[in-house]
């Protein structure tokens, strides 16, 4: 009806990228993202918030394969549209911060990360609301982070506010809520009591095979925690990675993200071949 050059087909083809993205398919978004950002280089303004929309979720598709450089260079984009449109003290600046800050812990640059975290938190708190959806992505985070620098305490007291959150807004096998879950697991193995944080990784691997994410990273994420927190009880078993799927995993990663240096000084011999699954 509009023709391949609509701004309202680049819409379309826009929510598209999204849809798979969330799904858990970032190599099927990129091309609808790219092929809408074409279409709104033709049809918008250059700074139309719009525009930032589509440049924040090839950013996040970017940041999936590791491409860092990429991924910053497209939030960075974002930021400055979203901050013309919309003002410094706008939820989807807090947006951008949340995902600049992805990037810098994925690299390693984790005061950087603390910084746009604790910024985003802010704005969120303060134009959506303590207990609003979309305030505990950044305090998710956050803890996250601190978990990486080693402020446990801090840590696992906003994982608590953060799955507070989750589970009261969102349905007990929403990916948002299963990964507050996971990273909770890792900070109780770590800096609290280890039985209820194997007991909980465990549960985030069931609900990962559940909703069809037995080949994403979160999932490979959470077969890793899991053995950090059967070496930290002092038991062995779960599904350990196999060679091969070490070095998948370390690849997609990157070598600077925590958990992979994390998992690296632990120690935890490699299987000589892949392990079953067990989780279900």
């Amino acid at each position: 009806m509009l023709g391949n050059h609509h701004r309202l087909t680049a819409d379309t083809l826009s929510n598209i990228g999204a849809c798979y993205y969330d799904q858990g398919y970032p190599e099927s978004a990129e091309a609808p993202l790219r092929e809408a950002l074409a279409i709104y280089a033709e049809t918008l303004d250059r700074n139309s918030p719009v525009l930032a929309k589509a440049v924040n979720n090839l950013g996040l598709v970017l940041l999936d394969r590791h491409d860092l450089a990429g991924a910053r260079s497209q939030f960075e984009r974002a930021l400055a549209i979203n901050r013309a449109a919309y003002g410094k003290r706008h939820a989807r600046v807090a947006s951008v911060h949340n995902n600049l800050a992805l990037v810098a812990e994925a690299a390693g640059e984790m005061v950087g990360a603390e910084t746009h975290l604790r910024t985003a938190l802010e704005i969120d708190r303060e134009r959506l609301g303590t207990d609003h959806a979309q305030t505990a992505y950044p305090l998710n985070n956050l803890a996250r982070v601190l978990l990486w620098r080693g402020q446990g305490v801090e840590a696992l007291s906003l994982f608590d506010m953060a799955y507070r959150i989750r589970s009261a807004k969102l349905p007990a096998d929403h990916p948002a809520l299963v990964e507050t879950l996971l990273w909770q697991s890792l900070a109780l193995c770590r800096h609290g009591d280890p039985e209820p944080g194997l007991t909980r990784v465990q549960q985030a691997r069931k609900l990962y095979s559940r909703i069809g994410r037995r080949e994403g990273l979160e999932h490979f994420d959470a077969r890793v925690v899991e053995q950090l927190c059967l070496a930290a009880t002092g038991q062995q078993g779960g599904s350990p990675l196999s060679a091969q799927e070490q070095s998948d995993w370390r690849g997609r990663r990157g070598a600077d993200h925590p958990l992979v240096r994390m998992f690296a000084n632990a120690s935890i011999e490699t299987p000589l071949r892949p392990a079953a699954d067990t989780a279900e």
